[in-house]
């Protein structure tokens, strides 16, 4: 299917009669599709950042080192979404460090975060003996932050919902009951 930068520049050429108007396209350039991880290192980066806990940060600085070169954020960010370095020789190097990378790194159990319908299920279970005030007093976590996870507006990250769980079960013994019947379940 043709992107809206395909079709602008068909009508452009169409408009104009002449061959001289350029439009770049990542479809035309080679490139990976926006907001998709076709690359092989876009690839290892999803891979690190969903399975391992990684940050584009700590794999910035990882690779910086290895590298021995400083990459910037914005250049982590387009590898991440399926650019490629024009240097096959660099695009190797990076490809070796970043299996390197997810060799070192223990993977997360579950992955980096919690599907928004485990965060909701659990809080709905919960919630029918403790009230949101309650989970927030037990876990400083904010009462709207809780809301939010009830609607299942977003997802969460593993070691921050585990830690509220953890704080929940050490203030409330009935906690522990619906914690582990909602572990069963998934």
């Amino acid at each position: 299917m043709p992107t809206p930068r395909i079709i602008m520049y068909e009508k452009l050429t169409a408009f104009s009669n002449e061959k001289k108007v350029s439009v770049s396209s990542r479809e035309k350039t080679g490139g990976a599709a926006k907001g998709s991880y076709a690359g092989s290192i876009g690839l290892k980066i999803k891979a690190l950042i969903d399975n391992h806990g990684q940050t584009l940060k700590s794999i910035n600085h990882y690779l910086s080192l290895c590298l021995s070169e400083n990459i910037s954020l914005n250049t982590m960010y387009s590898w991440s979404k399926g650019a490629t370095p024009r240097d096959t020789n660099k695009a190797t190097a990076i490809e070796q460090s970043l299996d390197i990378m997810i060799a070192e790194t223990p993977k997360i159990s579950g992955g980096t975060w919690c599907s928004r319908s485990e965060v909701k299920n659990t809080l709905q279970a919960l919630q029918k003996h403790l009230s949101t005030t309650e989970m927030h007093i037990a876990t400083d976590v904010p009462i709207t932050t809780i809301q939010s996870w009830l609607d299942g507006l977003h997802r969460v990250e593993r070691s921050r919902f585990s830690k509220f769980k953890k704080d929940l079960t050490n203030n409330f013994t009935i906690a522990c009951s619906i914690l582990s019947k909602c572990e069963e379940q998934t």
